[in-house]
């Protein structure tokens, strides 16, 4: 199904948009298990280069992607909530979610990811290496942004940090944020990087469930890493596992609210 689409779509968006009409077309309950994973694994070979992305001259800032993605995320809300969906549709739209890109308010704004244009004319960095972002990264980005924008921008980062001082403090700092703020658009920041997202959006007593967990986690995580013995392993297991329910009932709690924003990110996160 969704290979047959690909045929017609070059670029990320269109490919989106592929998803976009089949998940929402009407569809029968036979048929439904069947779409929805075609678009899963389709959305996962996009992600990891299997499926190129290619621009095709047409001209649309990430807002556009996020915006098909905000309509593809109610769809798959809408049938997560019918009492007929099945264990393995819920499963397989819970695969979905991190597939597709986030619609924060920062990213449907009408001129989205706007630090990499400051970068781009810093007066502390190369002639070349402005024109390099310029025509290699915000251009494409902004122009048809696509998976392999974040690949280009993890390549540019790694060069400019290798050497210790070849470039200024302040612009590798910038930098930084900006690759960042591109993994949370692409929805590939780690777990961390996820929840620390969502602080702005919890307040005192929802930030110390998460806090508590990020730290039960940071326990286990090293734990892992070293020869403790099973018994301790096993409590902090235990320990973590509570702590990670807690916080999904706060984050269930938050992502229902009529004033939360970020929704998207919160469903993504377990």
């Amino acid at each position: 199904m969704c290979l047959l689409g690909d045929k017609r779509a070059s670029n990320w968006w269109r490919k989106l948009e592929v998803v976009r009409e089949l998940i929402c077309s009407d569809l029968s309950k036979t048929e439904r298990l069947e779409v929805l994973i075609n678009a899963g694994v389709y959305l996962k070979w996009i992600n990891t280069g299997a499926i190129a992305c290619y621009e095709d001259g047409q001209h649309y800032r990430p807002n556009k992607h996020a915006e098909i993605s905000r309509l593809i995320f109610r769809e798959l809300e809408k049938i997560n909530a019918e009492t007929s969906t099945s264990y393995k549709e819920k499963l397989v739209i819970r695969k979905i979610h991190p597939c597709l890109p986030a619609f924060k308010a920062e990213f449907t704004a009408s001129v989205p990811l706007t630090r990499i244009r400051d970068i781009a004319h810093r007066n502390d960095i190369p002639h070349d290496v402005k024109q390099e972002i310029k025509h290699t990264i915000q251009n494409k980005l902004h122009r048809n942004a696509g998976p392999e924008d974040l690949i280009a921008t993890e390549a540019m980062l790694k060069r400019i940090t290798k050497t210790l001082g070849q470039f200024s403090d302040a612009f590798v700092e910038q930098f930084k944020i900006f690759f960042t703020e591109l993994k949370d658009f692409f929805n590939a920041g780690s777990l961390t990087e996820q929840l620390e997202g969502l602080r702005s959006s919890l307040d005192g007593q929802q930030i110390s469930v998460l806090d508590n967990f990020l730290s039960s986690k940071q326990s286990l995580d090293s734990l892992g890493s070293s020869n403790g013995n099973v018994a301790k392993g096993t409590d902090s297991l235990i320990g973590t596992m509570h702590a990670l329910t807690s916080l999904r009932a706060v984050l269930h709690q938050v992502t229902f609210s009529p004033h939360c924003r970020t929704s998207v990110h919160i469903s993504r996160v377990f």
